[in-house]
């Protein structure tokens, strides 16, 4: 027959039901599973959608780049005019106050009375 001493040696050895309680079970494990393996398909859901979102800011980049090029290339344009057109209203400016050669300018101009010939 088997004595407490028998019975207490044995508890010591083999798990005890209460034991058992802290480990999981195979539903557990079964169910633990299925969380990680949404779990895992959601991250990979994201994981696309972050991919796709990188992707549309590279286009959007790229657009906005060639819009700064454009946009820079008609402000260069639009200088290269204006220094052009500068230039041109400066040479009319100069020759406008230049004053004219002494042997054109007319006697009136010269504060000097006008020769006459006799």
């Amino acid at each position: 027959m088997i004595t407490d001493n028998d019975i207490k040696k044995l508890k010591t050895i083999f798990a005890t039901k209460e034991d058992l309680k802290r480990f999981a079970t195979k539903e557990d494990l079964d169910e633990s599973e299925v969380r990680t393996a949404f779990g895992f398909t959601d991250v990979q859901r994201q994981f696309t959608e972050v991919r796709s979102d990188i992707s549309e800011l590279k286009s959007d980049v790229k657009d906005i780049r060639l819009q700064l090029h454009g946009m820079e290339q008609n402000i260069i344009g639009a200088i290269r005019e204006l220094k052009e057109d500068h230039d041109v209203s400066k040479k009319r400016i100069t020759k406008l106050e230049k004053p004219p050669s002494p042997i054109k300018q007319i006697p009136h101009q010269l504060n000097q009375a006008p020769i006459t010939s006799h």
